[in-house]
């Protein structure tokens, strides 16, 4: 449950609302396109989406990866290796600030982190690397 950010002066509708957060390891948002991801996207009704492993620079991103219809998108991808790692988030609600990385320029460089702050709590959108 959160609380709606409503300015002071204003009486909130809503006192809380339960939000619908989903994660989903995509495994390369250029091929989840092609296998129906809207379709399912929409389904979830969620929310906001976090996925993870996009894969993709930002020149490779297509409008209709970045602009789903009610929802803000938030990106962090790898500088370096193409193809690899990166995150995405997708949110019907407003974050009242968005951070990218832990700033530790070796480590933001691979696209991995994306933090929200929605007031009442923060939600990070996560892809950890594997261990070795």
């Amino acid at each position: 449950m959160i609380e709606p950010l409503c300015p002071p002066e204003v009486e909130c509708q809503s006192k809380k609302k339960t939000l619908k957060l989903i994660s989903w390891n995509v495994n390369g948002l250029r091929a989840a396109m092609t296998k129906d991801f809207l379709g399912s996207f929409q389904k979830l009704d969620a929310d906001v989406v976090a996925i993870q492993e996009t894969k993709l620079q930002q020149a490779q991103m297509g409008e209709d990866m970045r602009r789903i219809p009610a929802y803000e998108s938030y990106w962090s991808h790898c500088e370096g290796k193409k193809g690899y790692s990166g995150v995405g988030t997708y949110s019907r609600v407003a974050p009242a600030a968005v951070r990218y990385g832990i700033g530790e320029k070796r480590f933001d460089a691979e696209g991995r982190i994306i933090e929200m702050d929605f007031g009442s709590f923060l939600f990070f959108n996560v892809y950890f690397p594997t261990a070795r």
